[in-house]
């Protein structure tokens, strides 16, 4: 046995009858895996040298190393009049998450807060991703708040990659780097 989510354990049924997709309903008895937690982190996160707050969760990899994720809307309202700038939006028809670099990020009131803290269990992102139209391969994680709503994390590193912004570790500081004015590293 491993670590579990606060001690609790789970058993997930699903109801077949009822098609595919369907909801499973929880009852106590099996363990949630470690792997299905999002950890909340303190790492400081820099942003072109300005220390700023994010709501930031990290899986392990295969390594058992952090890969640290942000919210969207979050990284969208930080980088806004940056180089780096995007918008974030929902194209309902492709069932798709938009992105859109070099725009102005328009705010709908989201950023910088989550009704929620601490660990929390994840599920795979659904959506399918756009990155100025162009279907992509970012990895994705949704975190839900206890009334149900969802919030959209994206792996950082990924982000940098595919919108054009460095992001690197400061072992010596103990932060995560991001610089808008450099293009993505690796």
């Amino acid at each position: 046995m491993g670590t579990y989510l606060y001690g609790a354990t789970y058993d997930f049924v699903v109801d077949s009858s009822l098609g595919s997709g369907t909801a499973a309903t929880e009852t106590p008895s099996d363990p949630v895996s470690v792997s299905e937690i999002a950890y909340s982190t303190s790492y400081s996160i820099l942003v072109d040298g300005q220390s700023v707050a994010f709501d930031a969760y990290a899986l392990k990899d295969a390594n058992g190393n952090d890969t640290n994720y942000l919210k969207l809307r979050d990284v969208a309202y930080v980088l806004n009049g940056s180089q780096a700038q995007f918008n974030v939006g929902w194209d309902g028809t492709a069932n798709a998450i938009t992105i859109n670099t070099g725009e102005s990020y328009a705010s709908n009131g989201s950023e910088m807060s989550t009704p929620f803290s601490g660990d929390r269990i994840y599920t795979p992102n659904q959506a399918a991703v756009l990155v100025d139209g162009q279907a992509s391969d970012l990895q994705a994680i949704t975190l839900t708040d206890d009334s149900g709503s969802g919030y959209t994390y994206f792996k950082l590193r990924d982000l940098g990659q595919a919108l054009g912004f460095n992001v690197t570790w400061d072992g010596e500081a103990g932060a995560i780097v991001i610089d808008t004015t450099q293009p993505y590293q690796g």
